[in-house]
């Protein structure tokens, strides 16, 4: 079986369930399913990603070690499918407070409010900027205030429901500091 050879065609979810669990029992499938995220083909980056959003969380913890790969390739997408792909599988990663991109916190600041993001990428850019945040009580108190401002009754009920959540958890990180 030529792994790229089946990207490069029109996937269905019962070969991103095969592929993704090969990719949990053999790490090479893994990391060739990584190589093809950056592929020149479209399809073939596509359905890479979307393979890589399906794997157990052990194999999502391999692909925290590229991690700053990932959020380079979530902020220069212009592809909306793979965009919500890549930070879906960004958010599944736990962000420490030593390698934190203050570029992809402003990235996601500003684009969790854009009219032209989905609900789903709103709700996925306020999640990974709160897991961002949450080390820093004054990046918290920041966060809260970009979401203050956010108008709820103009937002996507999965949108208000994810930023009322998020506006709850920071309230007890910023007043028990």
């Amino acid at each position: 079986m030529e792994i790229k050879k089946r990207l490069d065609k029109r996937i269905q979810i019962n070969e991103i369930a095969e592929l993704s669990s090969l990719a949990t029992e053999n790490s090479a499938v893994l990391q060739e399913l990584y190589l093809y995220l950056s592929d020149q083909n479209e399809r073939c980056s596509s359905n890479a990603t979307w393979i890589l959003s399906h794997v157990d969380q052990e194999k999502n913890k391999w692909l925290e070690h590229h991690q700053q790969d990932l959020i380079n390739m979530a902020m220069d997408n212009k592809n909306v499918t793979r965009h919500r792909l890549l930070l879906n599988i960004l958010e599944r990663q736990q962000f420490c407070d030593e390698t934190i991109r203050t570029d992809f916190l402003d990235y996601c600041l500003h684009n969790m409010k854009s009219v032209g993001n989905t609900p789903g990428v709103k709700s996925l850019l306020m999640k990974l900027a709160y897991k961002i945040c949450r080390h820093y009580p004054e990046l918290c108190e920041e966060l809260y205030r970009e979401l203050e401002l956010m108008e709820p009754s103009l937002l996507e009920p999965s949108t208000k429901c994810c930023r009322n959540h998020i506006m709850k958890n920071l309230k007890e990180v910023i007043f028990a500091a």
